[in-house]
C-alpha cells in the first residue's frame, strides 16, 4: 500500500492545492470556458490520484466537480446547473477523473515483487 505520507499529501493537495487553484483562476471566469477550468482542475486530480492513490482521487474528482460548478457555472454560487452542456461536462469529468484515478493508483503503488 501507498505509505501514509503520499496519503497525506495527497489531502493536503486536495485541501490547500484545489482552493488555490480556483483561487487562481477565478479573475478570469468570464474570460474562460467551464472545459478550461475542468482540465485544468482534472491536472490537479490526476495528481492528487498518483500521489495518494484511488480513493483521494475519486474524492478529489467529486469535491473538483461540485468547486467547479459552484464557482464556474451559472447561476454562480450554487449548485444549480442552468445548462445542460455544463451538466454534461461535469458528469464526464467526474467519469474520467474517477477512471484515470483507478490505473493511476495501481502504477503509482510500489511493486510487492
Amino acid at each position: 500500500t501507498l505509505s501514509r505520507r503520499r496519503r497525506a499529501w495527497a489531502w493536503g493537495l486536495l485541501l490547500v492545492g484545489l482552493p488555490a487553484l480556483i483561487a487562481m483562476m477565478l479573475p478570469f471566469r468570464d474570460n474562460v470556458g467551464i472545459t478550461t477550468v475542468l482540465l485544468l482542475v482534472l491536472s490537479l486530480v490526476v495528481t492528487i490520484g498518483a500521489v495518494g492513490g484511488l480513493l483521494p482521487g475519486i474524492v478529489a474528482a467529486v469535491v473538483a466537480a461540485v468547486a467547479a460548478n459552484f464557482f464556474f457555472v451559472p447561476p454562480y454560487y450554487t449548485l444549480t446547473i442552468g445548462d445542460a452542456e455544463n451538466a454534461l461536462a461535469l458528469i464526464v469529468f467526474v467519469a474520467v477523473a474517477a477512471t484515470v484515478s483507478s490505473p493511476v493508483d495501481r502504477v503509482a503503488r510500489p511493486s510487492t515483487q
